[in-house]
């Protein structure tokens, strides 16, 4: 009997190590197949893909092979991984577009009227993605598959991901990007209204607010402004404060500052455009506007850019558009200097 113990225990190790194992293999496989098929999706026929972060040498083949002609990335700027993916765009003449979304809160009202608008009308095909492929490309898989292949709201949000209560739970957050179809449900029901592709772009743009930012600012703008490459120019900005309270002065030094991540041109790199500005030493009461000159520097190549403006605190290194506000964005047009 002493003897049979030990081969018992033996004998059950080993069947362990094999069900562990076949656990592994299983999750494994799964996270291959979703990796490299699911997270690649035609969502609507040849017009609309969303995938996952593609590697460059994948976005390459994708551009050539799906005849792209455009691509939004959901992730905001991911350092290394951005920078590759816009150079790359731009070296096969594909617009990019970034914006800024999370998966685990709801999108800021500016962005989702956005996002519904470049889905509309930007050149086709596009390419939607995000990290993983289906929480923010879950929202866009659903907006496109309403807006470009007409598909009824109930069919189009089978597109969607919905993260279930035990992830949530597991990564500690009570919302989801995919929430924002509950509000739009809600008002619907409480409205009367069929949950159709017209209600939900009414809503989006004059019904739905949602800010992510602690300060929230509007910028005025010229439309245009053209200089020979490598030229300086002052650009006067407008800033104004829509929060609910003042953007203080003193010890938090908040700075304007240019910069190009979205060019339309080649031959463009992602860069700033000229040095931060401080903002005025007083405190931006809510509703106030104040005038901020900005320096910008045109690139070398001749093209047109879109220049953006955004806001940065020293103290968390975090921008405004990072926490939700919008950017300001201008046309840049840059003459050829013969």
């Amino acid at each position: 009997m002493k003897n049979d113990k030990p081969k018992k225990r033996f004998r059950f190790s080993k069947r362990f190590l094999y069900i562990t194992l076949a656990a592994f293999l299983l999750i494994g496989s799964g996270y291959i197949y979703f990796q490299t098929e699911i997270s690649f999706r035609d969502v609507v026929d040849s017009t609309l893909y969303c995938t996952r972060q593609p590697a460059p040498a994948e976005l390459k083949r994708w551009i050539t092979k799906y005849n792209l002609k455009t691509i939004i990335n959901l992730r905001g700027y991911a350092g290394k991984e951005t920078a590759e993916e816009v150079a790359t765009a731009e070296k096969m003449n594909v617009r990019h577009i970034t914006l800024t979304l999370s998966a685990y809160s709801l999108p800021p009202s500016y962005l989702l009227s956005r996002l519904i608008n470049e889905i509309e009308t930007c050149e086709k095909p596009v390419l939607i993605h995000c990290y993983s492929g289906f929480d923010r490309s879950g929202l866009a898989a659903v907006l496109g598959a309403m807006a470009l292949g007409g598909e009824d709201y109930y069919e189009a949000r089978k597109k969607g991901f919905v993260a279930p209560e035990l992830l949530r739970k597991i990564k500690q957050k009570e919302v989801h990007i995919s929430d924002v179809f509950l509000e739009f449900e809600k008002y619907c029901t409480d409205n009367n209204i069929a949950p159709d592709w017209l209600s939900l772009k009414n809503w989006a743009d004059n019904v739905y607010q949602h800010y992510n930012s602690y300060y929230f600012v509007s910028y005025s703008l010229p439309r245009e402004v053209t200089l020979a490459p490598g030229q300086h120019d002052i650009i006067q900005v407008g800033i104004t404060n829509n929060s609910e309270t003042a953007i203080p002065a003193g010890q938090n030094k908040f700075k304007l500052f240019a910069y190009l991540g979205q060019a339309v041109s080649k031959g463009s790199d992602f860069k700033l455009l000229g040095p931060y500005t401080l903002l005025p030493s007083e405190n931006i009461e809510p509703g106030e506007t104040v005038i901020v000159n900005q320096e910008i520097t045109a690139p070398q190549n001749p093209g047109q850019y879109d220049v953006n403006l955004d806001i940065i605190r020293d103290s968390s290194k975090r921008s405004f558009e990072a926490k939700g506000s919008p950017i300001g964005t201008f046309r840049l047009i840059v003459t050829d200097s013969n």
